[in-house]
């Protein structure tokens, strides 16, 4: 369980190498973990096939640190966190894989560090407006209410959230900070980056991934449930890893 100090926050992340040279991340959504993955066959699969699998560990969950800067929290910092374990491991380039907080975190590498993503496979989430269509308002979100709202849903028992350990003010400051102005789709969305959207038909922001796939000829694709079955829907499982087999053809 490897940890790194990066601009005032502990850094946590699991690494699983191999002998090839592909490199991928899976990042988690809000109020879980890497240990999400291990709900789906996605990383064994991606170990069966030799892959090397980083899964970093975002700021405000599990053995992460919670610094208390609500500007420590915004996109363009979350996602230099990721740069900084790719550097501490040598990792050039990767394929990437974020649901939810992590298509985010996703948007974020994309706008800023697209040298370093190889292709994208994301899911859950609006690239153009964020978390601002999740049907929670960010009054809400951003209140003591909202906090509430995180600790309740830390008593449903497919959270990831500890309710004893975790700090709920620091999950907060990663909610609100979803519905922040996301990067201009343009900086995001790359012709050389090949991206896969994958959502299911009840969660709020498939109306949006569908148009900016057709706007974008991005494949997309919808399976039913709604947004908190997704990441743990196996699935997907096929879907995500022919996108990343066919990134890392494209790269030869």
């Amino acid at each position: 369980m490897p940890y790194i100090e990066h601009r005032g926050a502990t850094l946590h992340f699991d690494y699983f190498p191999s002998t090839s040279d592909r490199y991928v991340v899976l990042q988690h959504p809000l109020c879980s973990d890497p240990g999400c993955y291990d709900d789906t066959s996605l990383l064994q699969q991606l170990l069966d096939h030799q892959y090397n699998v980083i899964l970093p560990t975002s700021i405000g969950h599990g053995q992460s640190s919670s610094p208390g800067d609500p500007e420590r929290y915004a996109l363009v910092n979350r996602a230099a966190d990721v740069i900084a374990i790719l550097d501490e491991l040598n990792i050039e380039q990767v394929a990437y894989v974020g649901y939810s907080m992590g298509t985010w975190i996703g948007c974020g590498l994309l706008a800023n560090h697209p040298e370093r993503i190889l292709g994208a496979s994301l899911g859950g989430f609006d690239l153009h407006k964020g978390a601002n269509n999740c049907g929670i308002p960010l009054r809400f979100t951003g209140s003591q209410l909202g906090v509430m709202l995180l600790m309740l849903y830390s008593l449903w028992s497919e959270s990831r959230i500890n309710f004893k350990t975790s700090n709920f003010k620091a999950l907060q400051r990663c909610f609100t900070a979803l519905y922040e102005p996301m990067p201009e789709l343009e900086s995001v969305i790359h012709n050389h980056i090949p991206l896969h959207f994958w959502s299911t038909q009840r969660d709020l922001y498939t109306p949006h991934m569908q148009h900016i796939a057709k706007t974008f000829q991005i494949p997309i694709d919808i399976l039913d449930g709604h947004h908190f079955t997704a990441s743990t829907d196996d699935r997907f499982v096929p879907m995500i890893l022919q996108h990343i087999h066919e990134v890392f053809e494209q790269d030869k």
